[in-house]
């Protein structure tokens, strides 16, 4: 079309769900246990990871069902839909708060 710029892609990766997962009475980042099924295929396990931040596939799109588990804390779900434009994936960001155990 007349008036239109062509679309120029970056070489960068991009993660498709970034997680925080926190304590939900003090806001301290929780280790936990984070796994996934992508589109129903799973387990899967985060492609990096350190206490309180996890990074779900890089440049996946699709339905990410997640479960976050932690000694001391409830297993918490969550499930993401991931989308993609013509060059990378649309990050989904999200904070899940784990509730202490009684």
């Amino acid at each position: 079309m007349a008036g239109c710029e062509p679309t120029t892609c970056t070489l960068e990766a991009r993660a498709s769900v970034t997680l925080q997962v926190v304590d939900a009475q003090t806001g301290d980042d929780v280790d936990a246990t984070v796994t996934f099924e992508l589109d129903g295929d799973g387990p899967r396990e985060p492609e990096e990871g350190w206490p309180g931040t996890y990074v779900l596939g890089t440049e996946q799109a699709g339905t990410f069902a997640v479960t976050v588990s932690a000694d001391g804390y409830e297993t918490a779900t969550a499930e993401y839909v991931v989308t993609e434009d013509e060059c990378h994936v649309e990050t989904v960001d999200d904070t899940i708060e784990l509730m202490p155990t009684p």
